[in-house]
């Protein structure tokens, strides 16, 4: 039998070229890397030999039987062994060898080790191929064994891709299944037409093709070599969290990189990056490094225990308590860095998302080092998102409402509207932990829409200016303030239940108004054109730039509680009270004195001029009904 072995040829040059692809680029050698350059070889040297073993066969007179026997063995041993090799590549890629790596090549193995058998035995049973006496080359009975053995593992490499699929890229995926479509047409095509030997050539095409979808490192390389991008970094984790390994992470920011960025400049900068990321890399071989952008690096330990790891992080810790030296400059980084220990301290991407991303509370030391219980703080802070989340979807949150007393009067003149959060999960959860969660990933915009308009509906159903109620104030946050609709907004809604402006007094914190205050003029301006009256809260709070009470045009100013409290025990305190208080007087503002508790209190800040009280001495912030109860026995 004369056999066309040109297909083979190409498939020489293909994997040559895929060769050439590979050595070309030498900054990434990750394990997976490795197996596929051992599966090109295998396959490179699985074709040379099919080309010898198809010219022996074809002129079987011209050598002896043992070269005949040796070439077709070699030939079959190397292509028996393609099939688990690249079944464990793919496992490399998907994440499944790294759960249990020994136990699964050990039962991975036994098709391949029962194939071993086969090939060993062959020379006395003739059991996989022989040459008869006519020098032929003759497939024996256990040969539909190979073929099954292929099968299995073409069969077992897809099921690894399938179960990861949400962790895996489609690229990787189309990859996988491309190469194994391809292993199993060829096949068919090769035991149909055994002249053609076609097999190793769709072999070769398909590992191209994996070549340039899996093994593309350009959408995950950082361009320094051995380092890969945060994309990558995702990717990973996504991976080893989806198989539940054990493994370990840190993260290290530097907080200042911004500011480092812009006094030396970008090319600097760079340098400084890659200087970093080297150092990383040779701290130990077991690491595998990722800039995450923006001096932001990580750190994956697969193959280390939780204590070497942590060593690891120590070592890290005290290299950047010192100043990082490049070219004779001396970059004092402030570091922040995490080490999570994986499932211990976290075992779901999101959650390790949220510690990823998350910004430590800054200290007074050069590095921060989080580990351990620290960390539940983060874990606690995604419950919290969660929460959220789910309150808006239910709209479950509540609107308390704490009264607000007139000193001429004597009676409630007013309220405060405060929002309250209680989960079913977390159960109640204080305005001081998720107002700020709010503010940090923009749901206080979507809180603040959903209190205004619960206090709209209270105006609209329940006639509560017949209570002697003439206002409520609803606290606006400097999120809310950069919403360019958000005066839009707020008119839909007065429109909706027929409301008067003249009923909503909006507070914006001191803070706030003297962060930004040119946002907030503008703001401001547009919401007073509706007809809205504001107060300033927590008056007092420790901003001494007064600039911006120039501009800000203010009705109400609310001193905050603590201010009261302080004076209490303090002269000073009580001195910076009474001069407070004098000063809001002669400009003409209306005073709100919150924190009031005692009969003696209340007398003292009367006297001191204050022309409203809000605090527990009156009542505490109470629902809806509650609070027309209140109204209606308290004013009569």
């Amino acid at each position: 039998m004369i056999y066309n072995i040109h297909y083979d040829i190409s498939a020489i040059v293909i994997y040559a070229l895929i060769l050439y692809c590979i050595f070309s680029k030498k900054d990434l050698r990750k394990m997976q890397n490795k197996m596929f350059l051992v599966i090109i070889l295998t396959s490179l040297a699985t074709t040379i030999f099919d080309i010898i073993s198809a010219y022996t066969n074809s002129y079987s007179e011209k050598y002896s039987m043992l070269i005949l026997y040796l070439m077709n063995f070699i030939y079959l041993f190397l292509h028996n062994a393609i099939p688990i090799l690249f079944c464990i590549y793919v496992a490399m890629v998907s994440g499944i060898i790294y759960k249990n790596s020994k136990r699964f090549l050990a039962l991975i193995s036994i098709p391949f080790v029962i194939s071993i058998i086969n090939f060993i035995i062959n020379p006395f049973f003739d059991c996989v191929f022989y040459i008869n006496d006519k020098l032929e080359y003759i497939h024996g009975p256990l040969m539909t064994w190979i073929h099954i053995s292929a099968f299995f593992y073409i069969v077992v490499s897809i099921v690894f891709m399938v179960k990861n699929i949400s962790a895996i890229s489609t690229n990787k995926v189309t990859g996988v299944i491309f190469f194994s479509m391809g292993a199993i047409i060829s096949l068919f095509i090769q035991l149909a037409y055994p002249k053609l030997l076609i097999e190793l050539f769709v072999q070769s095409l398909a590992l191209f093709g994996i070549l340039i979808t899996i093994e593309n490192e350009d959408e995950v390389s950082s361009g320094i070599k051995n380092v890969y991008n945060k994309q990558a970094f995702l990717n990973e984790n996504a991976i080893l969290l989806g198989n539940k390994i054990d493994y370990n992470v840190i993260t290290i920011k530097f907080t200042n990189y911004k500011y480092y960025s812009a006094i030396l400049g970008a090319i600097v900068m760079n340098d400084v990056r890659t200087d970093i990321a080297r150092w990383l890399c040779s701290i130990n071989k077991k690491v595998k490094t990722y800039d995450c952008e923006n001096g932001a690096f990580s750190i994956i330990m697969k193959r280390t225990s939780k204590e070497e790891a942590f060593a690891i992080a120590e070592n890290i810790k005290e290299k950047f308590s010192k100043d990082w030296i490049y070219n004779d400059i001396n970059v004092a980084f402030n570091t922040q860095i995490c080490f999570i220990n994986i499932p211990d301290d976290v075992s779901e991407m999101d959650k390790f998302l949220s510690m990823f991303d998350a910004e430590y509370s800054k200290n007074d030391n050069k590095v921060s080092f989080i580990y351990g219980e620290q960390l539940k703080f983060l874990q606690r802070e995604l419950e919290v998102e969660k929460a959220i989340q789910r309150a808006l979807d239910n709209k479950s949150f509540r609107v308390f409402y704490q009264p607000i007393w007139d000193k001429k009067t004597e009676k409630i003149h007013s309220a405060e509207a405060l929002v309250r959060l209680f989960d079913e999960k977390l159960g109640n959860i204080p305005p001081d932990e998720f107002i700020p969660i709010a503010e940090r990933n923009g749901k206080i915009i979507q809180i603040g829409e959903y209190v205004f308009e619960e206090v709209c509906r209270m105006f609209s159903d329940n006639n509560i200016q017949s209570y002697g109620i003439e206002f409520i104030e609803v606290n606006l946050s400097m999120v809310q303030c950069m919403h360019r609709n958000l005066a839009e907004k707020f008119d839909e809604i007065l429109k909706k239940y027929n409301i008067s402006s003249s009923y909503i007094n909006l507070e914006i914190t001191e803070s706030a108004a003297a962060n930004s205050p040119e946002m907030f003029l503008n703001t401001m301006e547009q919401l007073k054109e509706l007809g809205f009256t504001f107060s300033m809260d927590d008056y007092g709070t420790g901003y001494s730039n007064f600039s911006y009470m120039f501009d800000l045009d203010f009705d109400i100013i609310k001193l905050d509680k603590s201010i009261l409290w302080n004076s209490d025990k303090n002269e000073r305190a009580k001195i910076i009270l009474n001069n407070t208080v004098k000063m809001l007087k002669e400009m003409g503002l209306q005073i709100v004195m919150e924190g009031v508790e005692t009969e003696v209190q209340k007398d003292y800040v009367i006297g001191l001029g204050c022309d409203y009280l809000q605090g527990y001495y009156f009542s505490r912030p109470v629902e809806r009904v509650k609070f027309i109860e209140y109204c209606e026995q308290y004013n009569g």
